[in-house]
């Protein structure tokens, strides 16, 4: 046949590779390339949503001229692409994409709604000309002419009941879950574990030993990694060396400074090639790292959980509830004015300039309590930015509430809305791509993400909201499911997003910050003024936490965008 594949991820089970051996294809070795080699030939495009896979791919047909490119349902595997000199381009990074000539600029239409809302749009990058294929997509080529097609991107429009009992979904979901991390097992390099404080971490690992003593996998030594911040209330440790006891597993641990913070700064924005708002990039690159340096491939993690779980605080909100847990101080902290909005006094007190939230309201019919935050700290982000730039921002949003792919949301209950977008923003356009793939890949490693299974995507789609968030508990399906195999004090625990602490507090790293984002280095191709930006970091002398907490995510994201200019010496488009 006149097909050539190439693949970077996993494909997951057997069952392709038994269909097509039964369909009289000669499947010679292990190689998921060989398996997509003959699904594409046996099925075409239809192979394509059989598949369960974390898997970024390429198809040619030589006869016919034709590529086909794919991307897993939620961007696990990340593809970038871009026309250049006639020609066209397709790698994992847009780092390889400049390597073979493609001319490097800010794309200053995707870093206007960077500014407002702090994410991308799901077919964007940083980089003018370098687009990024959305999660769920398929994107043919024929000649000059690209088409996209959405073949699955992530997309919740939650069951009003299930036909069983609340046992028989747990019981359910228990083995669909136990499924999942079983495939993700089977490998031919060694593999361990991402561990955080939290129950979907834990869980992973709880489910790697509970297969264990049912004897559905071999006996293998459990290792985690644990980023630690010493002395912050955000240190997870304790909690995660509470979960790899309870099932013997050995704890690796890396323990960051908000110094150590700054210092890998500019190498995390250059290898995950996005912005952030938080030092857990850094964290993440520096944990990658370390696995690498032991010896691993494969990282097992529960990223995933509260996008398929509807795990997040502002979830909650969006369904009328309090989205915090009273009492908790860390986690309130760590979801103000990021995922939940700070409100508009601070904005007015400081000046900043209002992005208007209509465009988005009038589309959706509602606001997702994420984007209203993200709006909120958009507007923190402007007021460093050039003059023109707040205009940029507008009009960017302005650009995005117009999208097909928003309209066919409007009518939906406000938290499968706010699930679905959040899902392709954050999960689809940065959590995977910036914090997972590419700092992984840069280490030479890959993520295996439980939750992201497509047997269980589909299993969570059949499900009322109410097997989600009951009574007030999120995830509520996960705690039940994992009953026995994570220790009770980690399964009854609220959300708490993994965070780094916030650089702007203390004042050794405020200085360290000062000469990152010294204004000698900037120049007229970044977006932002350096003497605002000095203005700000003088504000926050002797400033109350709530300030720290308002004004570190968005001068942490100038910060990203610097490094990003200054690692790949950005011209403005």
């Amino acid at each position: 046949h006149p097909w050539a594949v190439a693949a970077n991820g996993e494909i997951y089970g057997t069952e392709l590779r038994s269909e097509l051996a039964s369909a009289g294809a000669r499947i010679r070795t292990n190689s998921d390339s060989e398996v997509l080699l003959h699904g594409v030939a046996h099925w075409g495009k239809a192979m394509f949503p059989r598949l369960n896979a974390e898997l970024g791919a390429v198809a040619y047909n030589e006869d016919t001229h034709e590529l086909w490119a794919y991307r897993d349902r939620f961007g696990a595997r990340t593809l970038v692409y871009a026309f250049h000199g006639g020609a066209f381009y397709l790698a994992s990074t847009a780092a390889a994409l400049f390597a073979l000539g493609v001319p490097k600029a800010w794309d200053e239409e995707a870093m206007g709604l960077a500014l407002a809302m702090q994410y991308l749009p799901p077919d964007r990058t940083p980089f003018a000309g370098v687009r990024m294929l959305p999660p769920g997509h398929l994107l043919t080529l024929r000649g000059e002419s690209l088409e996209l097609e959405d073949w699955g991107a992530p997309d919740f429009d939650s069951a009003d009941a299930s036909p069983n009992t609340e046992a028989e979904d747990v019981a359910r979901f228990r083995e669909v879950f136990l499924d999942s991390v079983e495939r993700r097992l089977v490998s031919d390099a060694r593999v361990c574990f991402h561990l955080s404080g939290g129950v979907d971490s834990a869980a992973v690992l709880g489910a790697a030993r509970e297969l264990q003593r049912r004897g559905r996998t071999a006996p293998t030594d459990l290792v985690t990694f644990t980023a630690s911040f010493p002395g912050s209330p955000l240190d997870e440790l304790e909690l995660a060396r509470t979960s790899a006891a309870e099932v013997g597993a050995r704890s690796e641990v890396v323990s960051l400074t908000a110094l150590d913070l700054v210092h890998g700064l500019e190498a995390a924005a250059r290898a995950g090639e996005g912005l952030a708002v938080n030092g857990h990039l850094v964290a993440h690159h520096a944990l990658d790292r370390a696995i690498r340096a032991a010896g691993f491939k494969s990282v097992l993690s529960g990223e995933g959980a509260d996008e398929v779980l509807y795990g997040y605080p502002h979830l909650r909100a969006d369904l009328g509830l309090n989205p915090l847990n009273p009492g908790g101080n860390a986690l309130e902290q760590a979801v103000r004015g990021l995922m939940l909005a700070e409100g508009p006094e601070l904005n007015v007190a400081d000046g900043v300039p209002q992005l208007d939230p209509h465009p988005l309201k009038a589309r959706l019919g509602c606001l997702p309590t994420f984007l209203q935050a993200k709006l909120e700290l958009g507007g923190r982000v402007c007021s460093m930015a050039r003059a023109g730039r707040d205009q940029l921002a507008q009009q960017a949003l302005e650009t995005f509430s117009q999208g097909p792919e928003l309209s066919r949301l409007r009518g939906r209950a406000p938290v499968d809305i706010g699930a679905t977008l959040w899902t392709r923003l954050a999960l689809g356009g940065y959590i995977l791509p910036t914090l997972s793939d590419r700092l992984l890949g840069s280490h030479g490693l890959e993520s295996r993400l439980p939750f992201l299974d497509a047997e269980l995507y589909r299993c969570m789609r059949q499900l009322p909201v109410a097997r989600r968030i009951r009574n007030g508990e999120e995830k509520w399906l996960l705690r039940e499911a994992v009953r026995g195999f994570v220790p009770e004090a980690i399964r009854t625990r609220r959300k708490h997003p993994f965070l780094a602490p916030n650089l702007t507090e203390h004042a050794e790293v405020r200085a360290a910050l000062r000469t990152l984002l010294n204004p000698a280095g900037f120049s007229a191709r970044t977006f932002f003024d350096p003497q605002l930006v000095a203005k700000r970091l003088d504000t926050l002398e002797n400033a109350p936490a709530e300030v720290h907490r308002a004004w570190g995510p968005p001068l942490f994201l100038v910060a990203t965008a610097h490094a990003l200019g200054r690692a790949f010496r950005l011209e403005q488009a």
